[in-house]
């Protein structure tokens, strides 16, 4: 209710940890999942709260807001808080696989869709930590590489 998220919020300006741990290693983060409330999530965000730290099980906030449905606090883990789609619990199941145990299909589907692209943007973003954009990766190598490594059909071919 609004009360419980005014009180959250007030302990949270008194410097409340938004990273601690109760019972089974519950989160503020997991309870805001369970509850399906987004505005307290962005809440304990702001606060530095950790999005995706796990219970003892290994599970997540992600995994709680898909075993619910709720696609708009899923969508604003995933692309906003940086959650990972492909994190399993201790019986490796995945977000997705909540969301599809329990019917919900958009869900699990847009998971499915965005677990791909994240395995993408995490294999680009390691070439930048190193220095290389993809962009300087391909001027490297068609820069070395001889002539008949460009054999092929010239633009008049096709």
């Amino acid at each position: 209710s609004e009360n419980h998220e005014e009180v959250v919020r007030t302990l949270l300006e008194s410097k409340a940890d938004p990273n601690a741990k109760g019972p089974g290693g519950t989160t503020a983060a997991l309870l805001a999942a369970h509850g399906r409330k987004l505005n307290l999530a962005k809440a304990l965000r702001e606060a530095k709260g950790l999005m995706d730290a796990p219970n003892d099980s290994g599970f997540t906030p992600l995994m709680q807001a898909a075993y619910h449905g709720c696609y708009p606090l899923v969508h604003w883990l995933v692309y906003e808080a940086g959650c990972v789609v492909g994190v399993t619990d201790h019986k490796q199941r995945t977000a997705q696989h909540f969301a599809k145990a329990k019917g919900h299909d958009k869900v699990a589907g847009w998971l499915d869709s965005q677990h791909g692209l994240q395995v993408e943007r995490r294999k680009y973003q390691r070439c930048q930590d190193n220095g290389l954009a993809l962009l300087d990766l391909c001027a490297a190598y068609t820069s070395l590489a001889s002539p008949a490594d460009h054999a092929g059909p010239s633009i008049s071919e096709f």
